[in-house]
């Protein structure tokens, strides 16, 4: 919490670092994105109530600012709660570039995810609709350790491509 008081009370008081003699202020001072972006970023990783990191996680991807992905990378990956890796996960759909996509498979083929992150990775990536994805569905699918994975992976294979269209049958 101390760093969170200390950074926003140099983001606040970063205007009053200017020369008087009407030099440019030192650092810029941020927009209320980059407030955003800074609170919840810390409110992420701080030692906090789980309830208010897996909001504040989630938030990241609502602000829909790409500078959050290696925060979000790093929280899917490294932390054990089912909970904060579904928020990140969430977050990442919620972004839904390329980038976030890369790291939803990187994460389903390497890392050590709960049973419900690794789940909640397979049903986010027929929403993004890479073709990445896509390969990374059929490779679970096929590979993924738990059989509930392997199916839930084939039904995020057939949420990906479209339906056939409907065809109204002829009258005789």
């Amino acid at each position: 919490m101390f760093r969170l008081l200390l950074s926003t009370t140099l983001l606040v008081a970063a205007p009053s670092l200017a020369d008087p003699a009407g030099a440019p202020p030192l650092v810029a001072a941020p927009s209320d994105a980059d407030r955003a972006l800074l609170a919840a970023s810390s409110a992420a990783v701080e030692p906090a109530p789980l309830e208010v990191r897996v909001l504040a996680v989630e938030e990241l991807g609502l602000l829909g600012d790409g500078r959050t992905i290696p925060l979000l990378r790093r929280l899917l990956v490294a932390e054990q709660h089912p909970a904060l890796q579904r928020a990140a996960v969430k977050a990442l759909r919620a972004l839904g570039t390329p980038a976030a996509a890369s790291v939803l498979d990187e994460a389903l083929r390497t890392a050590r995810l709960s049973v419900e992150g690794a789940r909640e990775v397979v049903s986010a990536l027929p929403w993004l609709r890479w073709e990445q994805s896509r390969a990374t569905l059929q490779w679970a699918a096929a590979h993924a350790a738990s059989p509930e994975l392997r199916a839930a992976a084939q039904a995020a294979l057939a949420r990906f491509d479209p339906p056939p269209p409907y065809q109204l049958e002829e009258s005789p």
